[in-house]
């Protein structure tokens, strides 16, 4: 019994060694998931900005429109 014991101590340990390169990895390729999740979440904010900053300038371009060289008019 105590052979079986220490036989599978020392399998756990060889497990435990051989599993924390993958573990090292996994962390690794967690928080790169975290980060691209922050990046998505300010891309999305940015692009609802753009989007409201197009329409706005739209807008504009739609209510003026160029008289002569020296202005512009409504329309």
């Amino acid at each position: 019994m105590v052979v079986s014991c220490q036989n599978l101590l020392s399998q756990m340990k060889d497990f435990e060694a051989s599993a924390e390169p993958l573990q090292q990895k996994l962390n690794a390729t967690e928080l790169v998931v975290q980060e691209s999740n922050s990046r998505l979440h300010d891309l999305t904010a940015k692009r609802a900005e753009l989007q409201k900053l197009q329409v706005q300038r739209k807008a504009t371009r739609c209510y003026l429109i160029p008289a002569d060289s020296s202005g512009f008019h409504k329309i």
